[in-house]
């Protein structure tokens, strides 16, 4: 037989406010499960990846005696991040279900005035803003453009504010009426169609000069040979010209 005694470890059963955090953090989560202790016992609570350790929430305490616990989360970034609560240094397992954490999905407000006639070439610097895009320890943001949103995967993309801002470069391209999209730890943002209609563009063709034999002399049954020479034709291969 034993001479020692134990209380049950903590378990989460569900959590609520946390469906959709500011990845600044910040956010009040109230954690539901059995065990917590009395109000006022020392608690600890930590969330993400699959061991729910990633993140260690601050300001934790017991606000239900045995049943509710709130704390206040950090900056981060992703989705379904579990709960592990200890309590009396026994830890719960991870939580699941109803009991996991998401920050909110990034959301673009802008795309600043380099986006709107871009270089063929690519190589443009575009600045795009928006909300919940993490900071720069928080991983590498991915932007797409096009018609739906990808098509094109803009380069070297890294956050250059927290939370606010993500700076890429444009790609080689051709096309105009271009939306944007950004990903953040797997979250998407819905496709970004610009600020009052303004989509993302490449410079139109311009032509500088054509020359061939047959130029002045074209057959009317077509195939002469034409060298159209000038500037954002894209790179070959792109599309046919007409």
């Amino acid at each position: 037989t034993s001479d020692t005694t134990s209380y049950a470890a903590p378990a989460v059963s569900s959590q609520s406010g946390g469906s959709a955090l500011a990845t600044a953090g910040g956010d009040d989560v109230v954690l539901t499960g059995t065990n917590f202790g009395p109000s006022g016992t020392s608690v600890t609570a930590t969330y993400g990846d699959s061991s729910g350790t990633q993140y260690s929430a601050t300001g934790c305490s017991v606000t239900t005696a045995n049943t509710g616990v709130t704390c206040t989360s950090i900056a981060g970034v992703g989705k379904d991040h579990p709960w592990v609560v200890t309590v009396g240094g026994q830890s719960s397992p991870p939580s699941s279900g109803s009991g996991l954490t998401s920050y909110a999905v990034p959301t673009i407000s802008n795309t600043g005035n380099s986006a709107i006639n871009m270089d063929t070439r690519g190589g443009a610097t575009i600045v795009i803003t928006g909300t919940n895009f993490g900071r720069a320890a928080d991983g590498t943001p991915v932007a797409t453009y096009g018609s739906d949103g990808t098509g094109y995967t803009a380069a070297s993309c890294s956050v250059t504010t927290a939370h606010t801002e993500v700076t890429c470069t444009s790609v080689v391209g051709v096309g105009s009426g271009h939306k944007w999209i950004v990903t953040i730890d797997g979250q998407a943002s819905s496709a970004y169609t610009g600020s009052g209609g303004d989509l993302t563009s490449y410079l139109a063709p311009t032509i500088s000069g054509l020359s061939g034999s047959g130029i002045s002399t074209m057959a009317t049954a077509g195939g002469t040979s034409v060298i159209i020479t000038g500037d954002m034709f894209g790179t070959t291969g792109v599309v046919t010209p007409t």
